[in-house]
């Protein structure tokens, strides 16, 4: 030690007082009397604050009860010691007071008596003193620092301490001699007075002995390890406890645990030898003495690289051990046949309440195959596997026998790269024990990045995809089982299944029949293959929304995780990974909210954009909005992005741009697949509607209905209920919903629709009187109020009227996409229509499909059809087929590729019409015909029955109503016709031009202000108006009121504003 200047003077006067030997011998003796001098100074320190401390007390009640004891202790023949020393734990060791109050009593021999039991007191005291004075003795011969003093001197001094903690003391074998020494009662300094063993002293005063020993961090390697275990035995150490981690023992050190464990006299019940190199064979060593150890509970031997040695005898401790309960072999090498070996003995093991085995990179399949078979009837209850590279797969391996166990409680996979499948697939079974019992299970997930997906690999949430399944791999098996269960509950089927098995001859492919295992046996009993192969698709039949909420059970594992010391982030991870295809409702979105700090705003956000679109009931959405602070609002808003506000679960009709790389927009395309699936049944009955038409094969399928326009990374993407979402890329899609009102469904009263959409529409700011909502505000506004009411056909075609086709063509087609799906009488649709140019119905017609779009009860009108275009194609033989069912001439101005046309016979009856060409005609009825729909139904049979009377619609034009018979909003005859045809030519030229002028000046190829037949009839042609012979003369008498054979300006005016769009 190094001495301070006062220490140095007490030095040089000792040097000068002290006759010189040599001056080994009187540095020697220098250093002990400096070292008693620090003893007596600390002793006095130790005195003072104890008495200064300890509150005064009574020493006994009188005379009478002291000469009792001291009666009593005659009686039976013990000393006056024994006595002194009842009194002393009666007056907690202040003898000053017990001796000055008997003298002030004069109670002469019970003086002597105390008297006696003082000078035995003292004898203790030197004695005590003199193990310590031997042990710094002893290190000062010995050349090593007195470390280690102190924590010796209070367990020596106190009458109740049973354990000794040397730990970081940086101890030599030289220290741990000294030590031993001490317990022995050996002086090696050869000082003349005798010492007491200290376990005999410690016994004499009747004071627990030491039973838990600490010497962790030192580096007594293997000559002290041995050295200690000498000692203890031999010293009759009734040592309970050893930590003797991080000491170097190296391999030859774990002999002297295999000493001390084999010891009879040492009831050892816990050993901790971490971090000690002991290798392989050190530790199989000692595993192989532990089975056979009597009261050993305890081993914990972490950073040993254990291997396959080890492995083997871990599986023999495991299976012969009655007494251990806490294993930790964490940091080793267990790994390949070690981990083999060490699982078939936990299988075994009935006595394992915790396990440890995290580092030790067995995350390799047949390790996990063999770690989940013991599992399943192990009795242990808390289960450490943090960094073991276990990876999804191996979940699917565990989850199954997690199901199986009822005693297993905490789990631990800490820093393993579940990704969300594997995670997902956990929390599936959190609370799932043995024969379906509940098991308040938890699972700590941090750190196993629960916000990555791995590629082609099964997801429980999300099973569509086409798999590859090794029968001989666990996971494997239990992916297969996981989908035949989903296809007994009829949220999926297994397509295409085929058993690939190697022969010597080469591979066989045989089907393989998944759809013949009992849905009422447990799926451990079904007999799958235990080799080779299965190739299967599996298609996701489930409809959305789902109507399953997160159960108790997941919302139990919630709580364990996000309750936990994790990131916010990770919180985020988990919240998603847990919530698979389930819903939630609002008020369980709260509580996960409330485990993220009000600081973390980014991480809140994150929060309530994964929730968004799994919110339970409609007004949900817009409830989570409300909650958040303004900052926190926008920042949600923004990062949903546009596309998850045009989509409403009531009315999902419209365009989707999606970007499956943002996890809320990936959530609309999953929903989108979910609603497709739900239209499933409106489809087929439309198959099959159609498929009894004549006037040919209709592939409506092909057309698209509910799915529409689908392109993923600007490829056409058709649906596909096997397809495996991505977690990026871009996808497009124009979707329809098939479901139309019923006559429960009443749209808004004319007070609402204004207070709801028109007035918000028309209001203007009172500054510059414009508009305070933009057109794409105003459609957002429109999908918001229709996913809660519905409409009529007058309000759309009000609010159609809002918008000019010059400058808001989009916006006119986006109000009509909108409310397609959401107008009671959908019959008046087909008028609507009539307010769009040419050009806009051509758009709404490919968003929307033909199929979907055409109305044969208000089917009047003018067609212009392409015959190599499907949808055209659809409507041309629907068209023929009505004609033929329907009495009378239904088609009139017939035109094919410009030229008049007459429909041949075969093509009637659906043979020989042509895949291509371009066919122009209008379709007409007659005043009976009509009435006949409207009211008994369709003609021929299987034709659509009668219109229910709330979808019929009263809605039209003024100019269109002049055509129609009263009660009926779609014309009869053929006198709609002429008007009709300048309407369009009016609609058509509104596509090219806003103003009069630029139009004339286009038809005016001379110049001349004047426009003559010829100059009409080229002028339109150019601008894809094609008129008949016949259609331009009365084209022409129309626009020329003077009779001139020529039109004005003025002439032209009166026809544009007369037929005005």
């Amino acid at each position: 030690d190094r001495m301070s200047t006062n220490d140095e003077e007490r030095l040089e006067v000792l040097l000068a007082n002290r006759p010189c030997e040599t001056a080994e011998e009187v540095e020697l003796e220098a250093q002990k009397t400096l070292h008693k001098t620090k003893r007596d100074t600390e002793r006095a320190q130790r005195t003072y604050f104890q008495n200064r401390t300890k509150p005064e007390v009574t020493l006994w009640n009188g005379e009478e009860e002291f000469q009792r004891h001291l009666d009593a202790l005659k009686a039976e023949g013990g000393e006056v010691a024994e006595f002194a020393e009842t009194m002393q734990s009666k007056a907690r060791g202040r003898m000053g007071q017990v001796w000055n109050a008997m003298q002030q009593m004069r109670f002469s021999g019970k003086a002597q008596a105390l008297r006696s039991w003082m000078m035995g007191h003292r004898a203790v005291c030197e004695a005590k003193e003199a193990l310590i004075d031997a042990f710094h003795n002893m290190c000062v011969m010995l050349k090593v620092p007195t470390a280690g003093s102190s924590a010796l001197d209070k367990f020596v001094f106190s009458n109740t301490a049973d354990s000794l903690s040397l730990k970081g003391l940086n101890w030599s074998p030289a220290n741990l001699s000294a030590f031993i020494h001490v317990l022995r009662g050996v002086d090696l300094t050869g000082s003349d007075h005798s010492l007491v063993p200290l376990m005999r002293l410690r016994e004499r005063c009747d004071v627990p002995l030491l039973q838990h020993l600490v010497v962790e961090k030192n580096l007594i390697r293997a000559e002290g390890a041995a050295m200690l275990v000498e000692g203890v035995v031999e010293c009759g150490v009734p040592l309970r406890s050893l930590d003797i981690s991080e000491c170097r023992l190296g391999e030859a050190g774990a002999s002297a645990l295999v000493d001390l464990l084999c010891a009879p006299d040492v009831p050892l019940e816990a050993l901790v030898a971490d971090n000690n190199a002991l290798g392989d064979r050190g530790v199989a060593a000692i595993a192989d003495v532990a089975a056979s150890s009597a009261c050993l509970a305890r081993l914990s031997l972490c950073k040993n690289t254990a291997g396959k040695a080890a492995g083997l005898s871990f599986k023999h401790m495991l299976g012969e051990t009655e007494t251990l309960v806490d294993l930790d072999v964490s940091w080793n090498e267990l790994r390949g046949d070690a981990a083999v070996h060490f699982c078939e003995g936990l299988a075994m093991n009935r006595s394992l309440k915790e396990l440890n085995l995290s580092w030790n990179a067995m995350g390799e399949s047949r390790c996990m195959a063999s770690l989940a078979t013991a599992l399943h009837d192990c009795v242990v209850e808390r289960l450490h596997l943090g960094e073991n590279r276990i990876g999804p797969q191996a979940c699917f391996v565990l989850a199954n026998a997690f199901q199986h166990n009822a005693c297993l409680l905490s789990v631990v996979f800490d820093g393993n790269p579940l990704t969300m499948q594997g995670g997902r697939e956990l929390l599936r079974c959190a609370l799932h024990g043995k024969d379906g019992k509940e098991v308040m299970r938890s699972f700590s997930l941090e750190n196993c990045a629960m916000g990555t997906v791995a590629p082609s690999v099964y997801n429980p949430s999300e099973p569509a995809g086409k798999y590859v399944l090794d029968m001989s791999d666990q996971g494997s098996v239990r992916i297969l089982r996981n989908l035949i269960k989903l296809t007994h509950e009829e949220a999926g089927e297994l397509r295409d299944a085929v058993l690939v098995v190697s022969t010597p001859e080469g591979e066989v492919r045989r089907p393989l029949d998944v759809r013949g295992f009992n849905k009422d046996v447990e799926s451990d009993q079904w007999q799958l293959p235990d080799k080779g192969y299965v190739e299967v698709a599996f298609a996701d039949t489930r409809a959305a929304p789902s109507e399953d909420k997160l159960g108790d059970d997941i919302m139990h594992s919630l709580r364990e995780q996000l309750g936990g010391n994790i990131a916010a982030h990770k919180k985020v991870d988990v919240v998603q990974a847990a919530m698979g295809m389930s819903q939630l409702s609002f008020d369980q979105m709260l509580e996960l909210l409330a485990y993220i700090p009000e600081n973390e705003t980014q991480e809140r956000v994150n929060l309530v954009c994964r929730c968004y679109h799994r919110l339970s009931s409609m007004d949900d959405p817009r409830k989570a909005l409300d909650v958040l602070a303004s900052e926190e609002k926008s920042l949600v808003e923004k990062q949903l992005g546009a596309a998850s506000f045009t989509f409403f679960r009531n009315n999902p009709t419209g365009f989707h741009r999606l970007d499956l790389a943002k996890p809320a927009q990936r959530e609309v395309l999953l929903r989108l697949l979910g609603l497709k699936n739900a239209m499933g049944d409106a489809e087929e009955a439309m198959v099959k509607y159609y498929a009894k038409r004549s006037g040919g094969e209709r592939d409506i399928m092909a057309i698209g209905l509910s799915w529409r326009n689908a392109r993923f990374n600007q490829s056409p993407m058709p649906f596909s209920q096997s397809w495996s979402v991505p977690y990026g890329g871009k996808f497009d899609v124009d979707f329809v919903d098939l479901r139309k009102p019923d006559h429960n469904c009443a749209p808004m009263t004319d007070e609402e629709f204004e207070d709801g959409v028109m007035s918000k529409w028309c209001e203007t700011s009172a500054l510059l009187g414009l508009y305070t909502m933009s057109p794409n505000t105003k459609i957002k506004l429109l999908r918001e109020v229709t996913n809660s009411f519905y409409v009529s056909c007058c309000q759309v075609a009000a609010m159609v009227k809002q918008f000019s086709p010059y400058t808001s063509a989009n916006t006119r087609i986006e109000i009509v996409v909108t409310c397609w799906a959401r107008t009671v009488d959908w019959h008046g649709l087909a008028n609507v229509m009539l307010l769009l140019t040419p050009f806009e119905q051509k758009v709404v017609m490919n968003r929307l499909g033909s199929v979907n779009v055409f109305d044969e009860v208000m089917a009047v009108g003018y067609y212009e059809l392409d015959l190599s275009n499907r949808m055209d194609r659809f409507i041309f033989q629907e068209l023929l087929h009505l004609s033929t069912a329907e009495p009378g001439d239904n088609l009139l101005h017939v035109t094919f590729n410009t030229l008049d046309f007459t429909i041949p016979l075969p093509w009637l009856s659906g043979d020989g019409v042509p895949t291509k060409g371009k066919i122009s005609f209008y379709f007409v009825r007659s005043a009976d015909v009509q009435r006949r729909i409207f009211e008994q139904g369709s003609y021929g049979p299987g034709g659509a029955g009668k219109p229910p009377p709330h979808t019929v619609s009263p809605y039209a034009e003024d100019w269109w109503k002049g055509y129609c018979e009263e009660g009926f909003t779609s014309p009869t005859g053929s006198d709609w016709v002429y008007p009709f045809r300048c309407r369009r030519i009016r609609h058509k030229l509104a596509e090219k031009f806003d103003r009069i002028e630029h139009c004339f000046g286009r038809l005016d190829h001379d110049g001349s202000g004047a426009l003559d037949r010829r100059e009409i009839t080229s002028g339109l042609f150019e601008l894809g108006i094609w008129l008949h012979p016949q259609e331009s003369r009365q084209f022409l008498e129309q626009l020329d009121d003077d009779g001139s054979g020529t039109v004005s300006i003025s002439e032209f005016q009166k026809f544009w504003t007369q037929f005005a769009p």
